[in-house]
């Protein structure tokens, strides 16, 4: 699965490709585009800020899961 979010003038677009590759040649087998970011965002961040609240771990809110 790889997914692109190039950034145009107006918002970014998400593309996601997903393929397989039976034998020697890869398919793909689906392809979504998805403008909907800002609140994909806004829900991460309310889970990772949640979770700090949580943890009480103050590095743990920019480190990576």
């Amino acid at each position: 699965m790889l997914s692109y979010l190039p950034l145009h003038q107006e918002a970014p677009v998400r593309g996601e490709f997903q393929s397989y590759k039976p034998q020697e040649q890869w398919l793909l087998i689906d392809f979504q585009v998805d403008n909907n970011l800002a609140m994909e965002l806004k829900d991460l961040l309310r889970k990772d800020i949640a979770g700090f609240l949580v943890k009480g771990d103050v590095a743990g809110l920019s480190q990576p899961k």
